[in-house]
């Protein structure tokens, strides 16, 4: 049921950034979605794209981070 609710949540979110990808907002959901189900690396990748839109808020950076410490020391190479 989850991957069901994830996966009708992800296609509302895909046709949100289709029809405005600058809001940053959406990313930022998009990642906590990854995040739920552990797609860790697709989480960072969106959350990075919400703080290039809007780097001045800050749940985006901590977001970032709490990815980023989270156990995913391959991914924390890869971007930092």
């Amino acid at each position: 049921m989850l991957l069901e609710k994830h996966h009708d949540a992800y296609a509302a979110l895909q046709q949100a950034v289709y029809r405005d990808s600058t809001i940053s907002a959406f990313w930022n959901t998009i990642a906590i979605l990854y995040r739920t189900v552990n797609q860790n690396f697709d989480a960072l990748e969106a959350v990075r794209r919400a703080i290039s839109i809007n780097p001045l808020r800050y749940q985006y950076w901590y977001n970032q981070g709490v990815l980023v410490s989270d156990g995913a020391p391959f991914v924390s190479s890869v971007f930092c």
